[in-house]
């Protein structure tokens, strides 16, 4: 089982963070820099794109309903594209029909988790990717 105390060793991982919700945003990013992961925030989606080729965070941790575009049409254009297809990809939002989780999966994300969510249960779910990896 993954500690959640801290990242797995080695550098620290890099994650994009991209959530409109102010209140939101800061919890999950304390809770990651907590553990000593490298966390850029982001809070619309017009932004992402140009970040990720900058950065080439190790993972993305992305709210469905950020402003222009959405999380699930920059996931379907992250994993569109050769440079960005291989960085795995949380979709998190308060939708929890089927449907809109089966979207999320549809446009490929690794991960999709419901809101309102455990600080532990993100924890979980960010180890899981990378183990994976």
């Amino acid at each position: 089982m993954p500690s959640l105390e801290s990242q797995p060793s080695g550098d620290p991982k890099k994650i994009l963070l991209v959530e409109d919700n102010p209140d939101i945003l800061e919890t999950i990013e304390a809770t990651l820099s907590l553990r000593n992961f490298r966390v850029t925030s982001l809070t619309e989606g017009s932004q992402v794109m140009s970040t990720v080729v900058r950065d080439r965070p190790d993972l993305i941790i992305m709210d469905v309903t950020i402003p222009k575009p959405d999380g699930y049409e920059l996931c379907r254009e992250l994993k569109a594209e050769s440079q960005t297809r291989d960085i795995p990809i949380i979709l998190m939002s308060a939708k929890t029909q089927r449907t809109e989780v089966e979207l999320g999966f549809k446009m490929g994300a690794d991960r999709y988790i419901t809101k309102p969510f455990l600080n532990e249960d993100l924890l979980k779910t960010v180890a899981s990717i990378f183990q994976k990896k």
